[in-house]
């Protein structure tokens, strides 16, 4: 695949229907789009089924400019967390509305796979979210990069009575904690964080 602007579509390389894609896409990097995304878009044929779009919005952009845009109820947009949105979507779609939306200056920032972060929603961006990353780097790795987000590490407890050669840990393989719900944005960013689980939220300024 080559380099495109929002005014060519880039065809499918095994005979699927490709997608239209921003300008400085590029196959080596894009900043807009990840790669599982245009994989899975460009092996579809034209008619194919829907695809669970995540949707992240540049910080300037209010949510009445997604709804505004995405707000078809044959899109079933929900609001993810703070400036992160998901959407159902078609080839057709991407091609004729999207692809319009995604880059410098316009509304999207970036354009992932839904199944990328799931869980609970995240609602404030002073809410605490607790999350679950996985990722291929090695654990410290992940833990510098997750620090800088703010994020503040936990662990798993092995149950009173438990014999600790039989206990396995559920979280073995991924990194957990709690971090700010604004910087839930910073974390779908990076793009090594591979899959993000919001397991809970405690809510900003609740008492109980």
């Amino acid at each position: 695949m080559s380099n495109t602007t929002n005014a060519n579509v880039e065809g499918g390389g095994t005979g699927g229907t490709g997608i239209a894609l921003p300008p400085g896409f590029s196959t080596e990097r894009s900043p807009f789009y990840s790669e599982a995304l245009v994989r899975r878009f460009d092996t579809l044929q034209p008619k194919a089924g829907a695809v669970r779009v995540l949707l992240v919005t540049w910080k300037e952009a209010g949510a009445d400019q997604v709804r505004a845009a995405l707000g078809n109820p044959r899109f079933a947009l929900k609001r993810k967390a703070p400036w992160i949105y998901e959407a159902t979507l078609l080839p057709k779609d991407m091609e004729a509305t999207v692809a319009q939306l995604v880059g410098t200056g316009k509304l999207f920032r970036w354009a992932d796979l839904g199944t990328r972060l799931f869980g609970v929603p995240v609602e404030a961006p002073e809410d605490l979210a607790s999350v679950a990353v996985a990722s291929p780097l090695p654990e410290e790795d992940v833990k510098r990069k997750l620090k800088t987000f703010g994020m503040t590490f936990a662990s798993a407890q092995r149950p009173d009575g438990e014999d600790e050669e039989e206990w396995v840990d559920p979280n073995e393989g991924l990194v957990v904690g709690t971090i700010p719900g604004a910087k839930l944005y910073d974390l779908v960013l990076w793009e090594k964080a591979t899959a993000i689980e919001v397991r809970g939220v405690e809510k900003a300024g609740r008492t109980d």
